[in-house]
């Protein structure tokens, strides 16, 4: 039986209920807290780390593709980082290539942010 307590929301009890089974049959849900449920239905994988190569072959592509936001870079990231290296630009190494052909496209926003001010900056 589920308790109703002052201060927590459907939310809460729908990830409680979301839980795996293993968990919900060793633990009364009236135990269980908002915060509590967060952290036990948090699934997330470890973030992953880009190194500083990873960065500025980023950079690189994105100046080649004249700027262009991250949610249409990043499907033609494939295409541009081969036409790059066809035309004479060094060749990324494998582990490099493929951090950057994994990238999402938040995350390539979020890295793009300062290249992004440090270009407006000149341009003014």
């Amino acid at each position: 039986m589920i308790e109703i307590r002052v201060g927590q929301t459907k939310k809460s009890y729908w990830m409680v209920l979301s839980l795996p089974q293993a968990m919900n049959e060793n633990m009364p849900f009236s135990c269980l807290t908002a915060a509590e449920c967060l952290i036990l239905s948090k699934n997330r994988p470890a973030s992953q780390h880009y190194d500083e190569q990873v960065w500025q072959a980023l950079i690189s592509v994105w100046d080649a593709a004249n700027q262009i936001c991250s949610k249409r870079l990043v499907p033609f990231l494939p295409q541009l980082v081969t036409a790059i290296e066809r035309h004479g630009h060094p060749r990324a190494p494998v582990g490099v290539r493929a951090r950057l052909l994994s990238i999402s496209p938040a995350t390539v926003d979020r890295s793009l942010a300062g290249a992004r001010a440090r270009k407006s900056q000149a341009e003014h």
